[in-house]
């Protein structure tokens, strides 16, 4: 634990250690992307949201029921950390965690079956992918996908 003066320290250096984090790795995805980077740097805020659109829609509909589900796991985390500050007691603070990776786990189930496919029996049928047979020097069967072929041909050689 630390003062109040400690406290403010902490948070102030951990906020510019942040920021440089940041902005380090900004400088070297920018190096590795290029000009796309920068426009988009230039069209979408760093770290607070933006109040209006900077960017066309793209046509997408979001889905926000979704996207709460997937958050829900964040915030109630967060409560059994303020859970723990209010009570000081660890159990009480494990408790809560418990309870909110089982929320999570639910709501991922939900999400999933949300997004499950819904399809006709008939073409529910598994699909493959085409398999070629190569024999390598030990004279094993050795089963490669098509997208495989040149890394087979090279071990072959």
């Amino acid at each position: 634990m630390a003062s109040r003066a400690g406290s403010f320290i902490l948070v102030v250096g951990m906020i510019v250690f942040c920021y440089r984090l940041i902005l380090r790795e900004e400088a070297g995805i920018a190096a590795s992307q290029g000009d796309s980077y920068r426009a988009y740097c230039a069209a979408v805020p760093r770290l607070l949201p933006a109040v209006r659109p900077k960017l066309p829609p793209a046509g997408g509909v979001p889905n926000w029921a979704d996207g709460l589900l997937g958050e829900v796991f964040m915030w109630v985390l967060a409560v059994s950390v303020i859970a723990f500050a209010i009570t000081l007691n660890q159990t009480v603070y494990f408790v809560v965690l418990a309870f909110s990776f089982l929320f999570y786990a639910i709501c991922l189930a939900v999400i999933k079956r949300r997004h499950k496919p819904r399809t006709s029996h008939a073409a529910r049928a598994p699909t493959r992918t085409p398999l070629r047979i190569l024999r390598n020097t030990s004279d094993r069967m050795v089963a490669a996908a098509p997208q495989n072929r040149r890394r087979a041909g090279e071990m072959k050689s």
